[in-house]
């Protein structure tokens, strides 16, 4: 059994020497997908003076300090974007509503602190490290790598109950009576929930199985078939929420780039049904009554749901500004919720909420647009697919803690590589060669069309 403290602590040292690896890629990859794998869930180390340092927090120490002293010709190149004012004002917002609260000015910075390590600095780092098509594509195989060497965790877990956290740390990270369904076991091993560890699995099933299908073939022995693993994981995370996923961005994909801007659709129609709500409309109950017929658990779950983000919107109209300054101070005993976004509002208000979802709304506007400026080259296939993954997970997010680590990590590539697209030559059709015919040079001149050679005369 490992001390939760001392892997953390460790981490940020093993994370760093990582770093020396001179492809920082690959450094990179190891240092945030490893971690993101084995440390302790919901765990923190307290050290006097300095914030607490969760999982999140040691990962991207590690990352960035690497960064510094083993990559400084990156940081070099490194030069701020526009959109850096929205994720600025999320840290002055994640202060000031701590200070509003009467929480104190150390809680701010605590506050601000959490913030930056859990959205600002992962968003950097892949824009530093992400930032040319070959490192965002070679970042992309390792983490479908990653997810087939994740397997064989998942399925012992999937037949022998969720007990790899618990071995390796001595507690579980959740309640477990919620991942027993249909005679078998939700796998957990150490992500905050099997729904995040099934999005993963989704995620890396569709790169596997579509953008990247034709990478790892050239890379790998059976590569075209590597995608059977991950979704080997996605079908026994046993979680309807990750089926979903994988088939709109299926979906998503095979649509006619013409029409690419339908992805935006749904997140749009999602944030739109929150302001519905806040108005006390709510739409959603036919669903709700359509699906008691087939699945009454699902019915039930989506209900559940439901009412929380009923019962939420009338606390978080009180204090819409700014927020309550953490999710403790304004949740309700006894309801419990997984939406990202609602959680951000009672957080953080209605500033906090469009600073950092105005910035993936742009983000998400960045990718399409990459994807129509490399629909001619290899990257193209990539960058349209990542061009859905985005808003879809942005959806999600209404529902449920959607915006995982890796998906940080890839929109900040996509930010740093779109200049790049804007700097490159267009790439234009061959025009096509005339016919033989019509190639001037020596010999006969073609006939004109319509002629009719004269029959030569015989002489009398």
């Amino acid at each position: 059994m490992i001390p939760p403290d001392i892997a953390l602590l460790g981490w940020i040292v093993f994370s760093f020497f990582l770093m020396i690896d001179r492809n920082s890629v690959r450094g990179f990859a190891l240092a945030m997908i490893l971690g993101q794998f084995f440390l302790p869930e919901i765990w923190a180390t307290k050290i006097s003076v300095l914030p607490n340092l969760a999982k999140t927090e040691v990962v991207v120490l590690g990352v960035l300090i690497g960064s510094f002293v083993f990559h400084p010709e990156l940081i070099v190149k490194f030069r701020p974007h526009p959109l850096d004012a929205l994720l600025v004002g999320l840290l002055i917002c994640s202060m000031t509503t701590s200070v509003v609260n009467g929480l104190g000015v150390y809680d701010g910075i605590s506050n601000a602190f959490f913030r930056s390590t859990e959205i600002v600095i992962p968003i950097c780092l892949g824009r530093l490290h992400l930032n040319t098509p070959e490192r965002f594509r070679a970042f992309l195989i390792y983490l479908v790598l990653a997810s087939v060497c994740y397997l064989p965790f998942a399925l012992y877990e999937f037949r022998m109950s969720p007990q790899i956290h618990t071995m390796m740390y001595g507690y579980f990270q959740h309640v477990f009576v919620q991942f027993y369904r249909n005679g078998f076991w939700r796998p957990v091993v150490c992500f905050p929930h099997a729904l995040d560890l099934g999005r993963f699995f989704a995620l890396c099933t569709f790169l596997a199985a579509f953008p990247l299908r034709q990478d790892l073939a050239r890379r790998y022995p059976y590569g075209k078939w590597m995608f059977v693993a991950p979704l080997v994981g996605l079908i026994i995370s046993m979680s309807y929420g990750p089926y979903l996923m994988f088939v709109v961005l299926v979906g998503l994909y095979y649509t006619p780039r013409q029409f690419a801007m339908l992805a935006y659709v749904i997140p749009a129609a999602a944030f739109l049904w929150v302001i519905l709500l806040f108005m006390d409309i709510q739409v959603l109950n036919p669903v709700v009554d359509v699906l008691a017929r087939y699945n009454p658990e699902r019915a039930a779950s989506l209900q559940y749901r439901l009412d929380a983000f009923a019962q939420y919107s009338h606390v978080i109209r009180q204090q819409i500004i700014f927020g309550y300054g953490n999710w403790g101070r304004g949740r309700i005993q006894g309801l419990a919720t997984d939406s990202k976004v609602l959680i951000d509002m009672l957080s953080r208000g209605l500033v906090g909420v469009t600073c950092i979802y105005g910035w993936w709304f742009w983000t998400m506007f960045t990718a399409h647009r990459l994807a129509a400026k490399t629909a001619r080259v290899r990257f193209g296939r990539l960058a349209y697919g990542m061009a859905g993954v985005l808003p879809i997970c942005l959806a999600f997010a209404v529902f449920d803690a959607a915006l995982d680590p890796h998906i940080k990590w890839i929109a900040g590539g996509i930010i740093a590589i779109f200049p790049l697209s804007l700097q490159a030559a267009p790439v234009r059709i061959a025009p096509r060669r005339p016919e033989p015919s019509q190639t001037p040079g020596p010999g006969p001149r073609p006939r004109p069309r319509g002629f009719v050679p004269r029959r030569p005369q015989k002489a009398t």
